[in-house]
């Protein structure tokens, strides 16, 4: 059994920047769960699998049929119930396209299985408690809102509560997206540990 999710992770040089934005935030918040993770935009959310060679070998064939596309991540946000600091992407069709084909690709190879915090979300309308039943996520389709998570939610609240009122991004990161990452749990660590190549 294969615990594992599908994501966007910036290119390298990109990467670096926003490894050291969450190394800057994260610290300054004193918070650690962010950093326990690649940089990344979530795709498709936690699931498991026993089946994830043949997933993988499966979704590098159906990943050639999407172009490449431009990602820019142009402001920082923050949600206060956990609270996290996260850079928010320009959202795009050609985002969504590819959460909303890639979430239903992935569902012949999930188990059913639902992350406890999930199980208690509060204030979902009825379409979302259909998706968490269906897909184990209700933040999906006309829901999927992706962030980057730069700090949270193991924050110090006085910080946090400064920090929010004086955000600011100086500086918009765009990268080009010519892989998505398969980040998969091993040995209790998040690693990307399969890089999946669009048709690019």
């Amino acid at each position: 059994m294969e615990e594992c999710f599908i994501g966007i992770v910036p290119s390298k040089g990109e990467y670096l920047k926003v490894r050291n934005l969450m190394r800057k935030y994260s610290n300054f918040l004193i918070s650690k769960k962010a950093l326990a993770f690649p940089p990344h935009l979530t795709l498709v959310s936690r699931f498991k699998t026993e089946r994830y060679e043949e997933l993988i070998r499966n979704l590098k064939e159906y990943c050639i049929s999407f172009d490449p596309l431009k990602i820019q991540l142009d402001k920082i946000g923050y949600f206060t119930e956990p609270p996290v600091i996260f850079l928010h992407p320009v959202m795009t069709q050609s985002l969504n396209t590819l959460h909303e084909k890639i979430l239903d690709f992935v569902q012949e190879f999930k188990i059913p299985w639902t992350k406890d915090s999930l199980l208690n979300a509060q204030n979902l309308d009825p379409m979302q408690k259909k998706y968490l039943e269906s897909y184990g996520n209700p933040y999906v389709r006309e829901f999927y809102n992706p962030h980057l998570t730069l700090a949270g939610s193991d924050v110090d609240r006085e910080k946090f509560l400064k920090l929010i009122n004086d955000l600011n991004l100086k500086n918009v990161i765009e990268f080009e997206l010519k892989h998505i990452s398969v980040i998969r749990k091993i040995n209790d660590l998040w690693k990307v540990d399969k890089r999946i190549k669009l048709n690019a």
